[in-house]
């Protein structure tokens, strides 16, 4: 457990120095980019200790769980290492020197998309919103590596990943002006 709680304020110290660092600061540059965003993202996929408000905030078979948008929302909540990694995630790809950085950290987002655990798939969902939130348009460059894991999301077995991927979906269509259901339709899934 102080492991947890370590590497969560590990996440938050890292999400505070992007964001001091985003207007030109010396603390971020390509190299260290390089190297931190896979010990970010990889942190999407960790898995809570028992015991923790974290491990029982949402049950793998679902169970327990009326209410989809209550527990999405129970992985990012105030003060968990969901939380400090969803927006350590986006403070870091926001606070890139160079745009050309963003696609290797987005593309470990995508990936924990795929992974088994429920949990990883909606702090990565939640993780893609906050990177969407940071980069606005700019989001749309990395759009089209996005729209195969977002079509594999809805038909995701989890009723709260598909409604979480179905908002972001939506979220996206809004802000690109396209209809990308029709897009994920002719050429999503692997």
């Amino acid at each position: 457990m102080d492991t947890w709680r370590m590497r969560t304020r590990a996440l938050g110290a890292l999400r505070r120095l992007f964001a001091h660092d985003k207007d030109g600061g010396d603390f971020l540059d390509a190299a260290r980019f390089n190297q931190l965003h896979p010990l970010i993202t990889r942190q999407l996929s960790s898995t809570p200790p028992r015991g923790t408000a974290e491990a029982s905030a949402v049950r793998e078979d679902g169970e327990g769980e009326d209410d989809v948008a209550a527990s999405a929302s129970a992985v990012v909540a105030e003060g968990s290492l969901g939380a400090e990694v969803v927006k350590c995630v986006a403070a870091m790809v926001a606070a890139a020197p160079d745009d050309a950085l963003w696609k290797p950290a987005h593309r470990g987002v995508l990936l924990a998309t795929r992974d088994g655990k429920t949990r990883a798939r909606l702090l990565a969902l939640a993780a893609l919103g906050a990177i969407v939130d940071a980069l606005e348009e700019e989001y749309l460059a990395l759009l089209p590596e996005a729209i195969p894991f977002l079509s594999e999301l809805f038909e995701d077995p989890d009723e709260r990943v598909e409604a979480a991927a179905r908002k972001l979906t939506a979220r996206l269509t809004e802000l690109s002006g396209e209809d990308l259901k029709s897009l994920m339709s002719e050429g999503g899934g692997r």
